[in-house]
C-alpha cells in the first residue's frame, strides 16, 4: 500500500510511504515516534509499491523535510510535494480501474 499522509497540526508537512498494513495502522505506529499525529489522506494498492515510493522520493528530494528523528522520519516532505504524489497515486488508480474494466469487457464479449 502506497500512502500519502498529512501532519496535524503542522499541515505544511506530508509523508509519502508504503506499508504492508493499512495506512491507518501505519499512522498509529508513526504517532508514537513524533509530536503531533499523521492523518492518511490517500492510498493506493500497487504491485511494486517500493519502487514507486522510491521514484517519488528521488524526484521530490528537493522538498524533503526531516523534522524529527525516529520511525519514518526520512519520508516527510513539504506540502508542495503532496499534489505530485497525489497525481501519481490517482494515475495508478486510473490505470488499475482501466485494466479491470478492460478485462471485464473482454470476458463480457467472449
Amino acid at each position: 500500500v502506497l500512502y500519502l499522509m498529512l501532519h496535524i497540526p503542522a499541515i505544511c508537512f506530508c509523508k509519502i510511504g508504503i506499508t504492508g498494513k493499512s495506512a491507518g495502522a501505519r499512522a498509529k505506529g508513526l504517532d508514537r515516534a513524533m509530536i503531533g499525529f499523521p492523518v492518511p489522506v490517500f492510498f493506493c494498492v500497487v504491485p511494486g509499491a517500493y519502487h514507486v515510493e522510491q521514484w517519488l522520493h528521488r524526484n521530490l528530494k528537493p522538498l524533503s523535510a526531516k523534522f524529527y528523528s525516529g520511525d519514518g522520519s526520512s519520508e516527510w516532505f513539504l506540502i508542495l510535494a503532496a499534489p505530485f504524489a497525489l497525481a501519481a497515486m490517482l494515475l495508478i488508480w486510473g490505470v488499475e480501474i482501466g485494466l479491470v474494466y478492460g478485462a471485464w469487457l473482454v470476458f463480457k464479449n467472449a
